[in-house]
């Protein structure tokens, strides 16, 4: 059984009133768009915090939120006795989404992507055309080019109003993501793990690296099973749904755990096409082979005794395609390319 693991570093987004939230969970260090990993929303009785599957379905509750309140016995397998599906707190950064946001329009997908320096998220939509609108101008401009898609498309159907950040929250995350750019170390691009229960195939979130690595360091001989999870078991529904909302990857198993003093990062390229591994030695700089590996040990024999060559493995988790190509960067990186060659064939 492979291991699997979803991509990105989260930073979240809520809709607050006196009852109810809605969360967007998004990526916080690559800041590119179409990396949501995580909805949620909170029952409007218990007020427990309840992830919500799919972009689609975080979609239809926004639109109709709070006309339409929502419970923890909307959700498959649910109430208000299980515990929360995710815990609010200063770890990542939270931001208050808008209720009555009409669903994007068909053939078009609406974007949030967090500015550089947190301050700020801004709204796109990706268009039929393939080119992206900042605002309404843009849309406009687009049914002028285009009157066949002004009855799908109507104006009154795209909205660019952004959540409100929620500074309390930003600051430590701000922190965190400015310290690791001032060391020039960049950070995994895993923002959730998984793994599948050998037995009833349903997927479990792994709450943290660490425990991942120690999974998948001994997967092969000791499958993973829903009871070795505090308080699971089989009959339990699955902690997430595999879907193209987010992009997946199968990790390799029975990778050693990394050396103490070390870390191993796992890094999408920014046109999603590969990940690359690295390792972040106790000197604070990165190998990006076994070459390297050997000469660190060889500038600093201290550490041969805690650690060789073979504790590292620069194996890299195999993107699922059929979940990428459904993501916006690689849309619009593909739409890009195809662009340049048009231009070079129209030249020649």
């Amino acid at each position: 059984m492979a291991l699997e693991v979803t991509l990105i570093k989260c930073v979240d987004a809520v809709y607050s009133d006196d009852s109810c939230q809605l969360i967007i969970i998004i990526t916080s260090l690559t800041w590119k768009p179409g990396f949501i990993t995580i909805y949620a929303i909170t029952c409007c009785k218990c007020e427990k915090w309840r992830t919500i599957p799919t972009k689609e379905e975080f979609e239809v509750i926004r639109q109709n939120y709070p006309v339409e309140p929502w419970f923890c016995s909307k959700k498959r397998d649910c109430s208000c006795e299980h515990p929360e599906d995710i815990q609010y707190d200063t770890s990542r950064s939270w931001a208050i989404d808008r209720p009555n946001i009409p669903k994007a329009p068909p053939k078009t997908e609406r974007l949030l992507i967090m500015r550089n320096d947190l301050s700020k998220m801004d709204a796109y939509y990706d268009l039929p055309n393939r080119k992206r609108a900042k605002g309404k101008p843009d849309i406009d401009r687009f049914l002028k080019e285009n009157p066949e898609c002004a009855p799908t498309l109507p104006l009154s159907s795209f909205n660019f109003s952004t959540p409100k950040i929620i500074k309390e929250t930003v600051s430590e995350s701000a922190k965190w993501v400015m310290a690791k750019r001032k060391r020039g170390s960049s950070t995994d691009s895993i923002g959730m793990y998984a793994v599948q229960c050998c037995e009833c195939h349903k997927w479990r979130k792994v709450p943290t690296k660490d425990e991942f690595e120690t999974i998948r360091e001994n997967f092969i001989e000791e499958p993973w099973h829903c009871s070795k999870r505090p308080d699971c078991s089989c009959e339990d529904a699955a902690d997430i749904e595999y879907d193209s909302s987010r992009i997946w990857v199968l990790d390799k198993p029975n990778i050693p755990k990394p050396p103490a003093g070390t870390e191993r990062l796992v890094i999408m390229r920014g046109d999603l096409s590969k990940m690359d591994t690295y390792y972040v030695m106790p000197n604070g700089k990165r190998v990006r082979c076994t070459a390297e590996v050997d000469k660190f040990l060889e500038a600093n024999p201290q550490y041969k005794d805690r650690f060789s060559v073979e504790s590292f493995s620069f194996t890299t988790p195999k993107i699922v395609e059929e979940t990428v190509s459904h993501n916006s960067v690689w849309k619009s990186g593909k739409a890009k390319k195809q662009d340049k060659i048009n231009a070079l064939s129209n030249n020649n």
